[in-house]
C-alpha cells in the first residue's frame, strides 16, 4: 500500500506541475478523480489490521484437526464479529454506500444501488472482500454475495487521452499548416 500512496503522490505532484495546460474542467477532473484515489487508499488502508489470522469458526466438535483448528498463545484473543446485515460498495461508484443484503443478489445488484460505476473505474480489477477478511478477484459476476462483504472498484490507473483536447490542438496545429501552405502557394504565383 505504501507503493501505491507514493505512486498518488507522484501523480499529484505530475498533475500540478501540468495544470497549466489543462483546461479548467480537466484540471478539476484530473483533481477529483486522484482525490478519490487517494481517499479509498487510505480507507483500504485504515482497515488493514497487522497479526490478525481469519479462522472460519463452527461446531467446536468438527474444529477440532481441521484447518482451523490453530493453538492458541499468551494474549491472543477471540473477537466474534456481529453478523452484519449490509453489504458495502466502496470506490469508484457514484454513491459508495452499505446496501442491505437480499438472498441470491448478485455483484451487478449492489453496484446499481450504489448508482453505478464511474468512468474513472476499474471494473475488470473489483474485488470482493469477504466478511472473514479473505479477498476475492475475478470472475465478479459468479460470486456469492453474503452479509458483510465488501465490493470494491478501485479507480483505473491508466492515463486518460483527452480526446477534446487532443483533436483541438490537431485542428489547431493543422490549421496554422494551411495557412503557411496557403502563403507558400501565394508566394510560388508571385515568383
Amino acid at each position: 500500500m505504501i507503493d501505491q500512496e507514493k505512486s498518488l503522490l507522484a501523480e499529484s505532484t505530475q498533475l500540478t506541475t501540468t495544470i497549466s495546460k489543462l483546461s479548467r474542467e480537466e484540471a478539476g477532473i484530473k483533481q477529483a478523480v486522484l482525490g478519490q484515489r487517494m481517499e479509498l487508499l487510505h480507507l483500504l488502508t485504515s482497515k488493514v489490521t497487522l497479526g490478525r489470522i481469519v479462522v472460519k469458526m463452527g461446531d467446536p466438535d468438527k474444529l477440532e484437526g481441521s484447518p482451523n483448528d490453530i493453538v492458541l498463545q499468551n494474549g491472543d484473543t477471540i473477537k466474534v464479529p456481529q453478523i452484519p446485515s449490509t453489504v458495502m460498495v466502496m470506490g469508484s461508484v457514484r454513491n459508495p454506500t452499505a446496501v442491505l443484503h437480499q438472498e441470491d443478489k448478485d455483484v451487478q445488484y449492489y453496484l446499481n444501488r450504489a448508482g453505478g460505476l464511474t468512468p474513472e473505474a476499474a471494473s475488470k480489477e473489483m474485488y470482493l472482500l469477504k466478511g472473514d477478511g479473505s479477498a476475492i478477484a475475478g470472475f465478479m459476476s459468479l460470486r456469492s454475495i453474503e452479509p458483510g462483504d465488501v465490493i470494491i472498484v478501485p479507480p483505473s490507473t491508466e492515463a486518460k487521452v483527452a480526446w477534446f483536447s487532443l483533436m483541438r490542438d490537431v485542428a489547431g496545429i493543422l490549421g496554422e499548416v494551411g495557412k503557411v501552405a496557403i502563403g507558400m502557394a501565394g508566394l510560388a504565383t508571385i515568383f
